[in-house]
């Protein structure tokens, strides 16, 4: 099972903090903070910003929401090694309450599996370069000022399953086991040394491939 590192290593691609359920491919990121950087969505899409029609925009937004996803390379991924604080457990696709009640220190298995990914391909992408083109040549100044350097969501990774392995000790808080219940996770003791966490498919990505507005 290959690392969380090699995964990034692989797809170039960067762990998501923030990301909603509708999450759509061409979704625009900013790099956030000084000290600790982190990605927040803007919540535009690149087809927001193309001064395209609204019958063209809306086309395209569905296009993008139907972009079917596929198995990823890697299906299965053991981020154990690659967390070194508890704010790296800040990832989207795991519930913030049990993210909170969780302590890097007592994690001995951290695994997402059955990874698949949705990717800008094809016609589609083809199409939308063909749009940034055209804005680039009618709009320098826009093109320059809003997307030559926008971090661009050019594929997005969900996790088809999640298994977190803890020391016995580690105590839930409420409001994890709310949170728990609300994704029909589960929580149970599997020995008298280790606690288990599972829970299946995420709406939300956990990691996505991002490109520059310029190199799109």
């Amino acid at each position: 099972m290959p690392s969380l590192k090699e995964f990034r290593r692989q797809y170039s691609a960067e762990l998501l903090t923030h990301a909603p359920s509708d999450l759509l491919l061409g979704e625009l990121y900013e790099w956030k903070g000084l000290f600790t950087r982190r990605l927040d969505p803007t919540g535009q899409n690149l087809i927001d910003h193309l001064d395209l029609d609204r019958a063209t925009r809306e086309d395209l937004r569905q296009r993008l929401a139907a972009v079917p996803a596929v198995p990823a390379t890697f299906a299965q991924i053991d981020l154990k090694n690659d967390l070194q604080t508890n704010a790296d457990l800040q990832l989207s696709n795991l519930p913030a309450p049990l993210a909170a009640s969780l302590s890097v220190e007592k994690i001995q298995k951290f695994e997402f599996g059955g990874v698949v990914s949705r990717r800008l391909n094809g016609e589609l992408r083809i199409e939308l370069r063909q749009h940034l083109d055209r804005l680039k040549e009618r709009n320098q100044q826009k093109y320059r000022q809003v997307l030559r350097h926008a971090q661009v969501a050019d594929s997005v990774f969900y996790a088809g399953a999640v298994l977190i392995q803890l020391e016995s000790t580690t105590s839930l808080s409420v409001e994890a086991e709310e949170a728990l219940k609300k994704i029909s996770g589960k929580a149970e003791f599997i020995n008298a040394k280790t606690q288990q966490i599972t829970f299946g498919q995420a709406d939300c990505p956990f990691a996505a491939e991002l490109v520059k507005g310029k190199d799109f």
